[in-house]
Parts: C-alpha cells; sequence; structure tokens
C-alpha cells in the first residue's frame, strides 16, 4: 500500500485501531526499522489517520508494538532537520565507512 513517499508493508484492523506492520527478516537493525515504522505513522497522523505501528520479524519470531510517542516524533522533527541541513550544502559530507554500510539498501550513494 503506498501513499505519497511512505510505502506500508501491511495494515489491518484490530479492534477499533489500525495497524501499521512493518516486516523485516532480521532484527539486527531493529531502531532504524522501528524509526521507519514512527515515520510512517507520523505521515498517516499528519493526513489525520491515528495508527499504532507493529514491527514484525518471523525468523525471530518478534513482534514489537510501535506508537508516536512525543519522544519519538521530536526525535523524527530533528531528524528532518539534519536532512535538510545536508541538503542545503554545497556538496554532500564526505562518506565514513562504518558496520552498518555492508547491508545498507543505500551504500550506492556513498561507495560509487
Amino acid at each position: 500500500m503506498i501513499w505519497n513517499n511512505i510505502k506500508v508493508d501491511l495494515m489491518k484492523r484490530k479492534n477499533n485501531d489500525i495497524i501499521v506492520g512493518e516486516v523485516r527478516k532480521f532484527s539486527r537493525f531493529e531502531k532504524s526499522a522501528i524509526m521507519q515504522l514512527a515515520f510512517y505513522l507520523y505521515r498517516l497522523r499528519q493526513r489525520g489517520i491515528n495508527a499504532k505501528g507493529e514491527l514484525m520479524v518471523p525468523r525471530g519470531r518478534k513482534r514489537i508494538p510501535v506508537e508516536l510517542t512525543q519522544d519519538i516524533e521530536d526525535e523524527l522533527k530533528q531528524t528532518f532537520h539534519q536532512v535538510k541541513d545536508i541538503i542545503a550544502q554545497d556538496n554532500p559530507p564526505e562518506p565514513v565507512k562504518n558496520r552498518y554500510c555492508t547491508h545498507c539498501a543505500y551504500r550506492e550513494f556513498c561507495w560509487v
């Protein structure tokens, strides 16, 4: 299901709640997956849809509930500002290789 700049893996209704699901094979990058799901919840809330999230890791048999708290929303907004600051620069920052680079979906942008 795609809305503008979000593509959710799963959406269901449980009791009176709308649940947005994100499926990951591994829980290795759990924090980033939670923030991605929080971003979806944030964008939905901007459109008047209050939903809850659930990060599902079938291989680990894990289900992690995610709610858009004020702290998470503040962290998202801080990240938005950081991204805007990077975009406003004349040149992109120099890439810094770290342990996440090997599995990052955007590695081509840094290491071309």
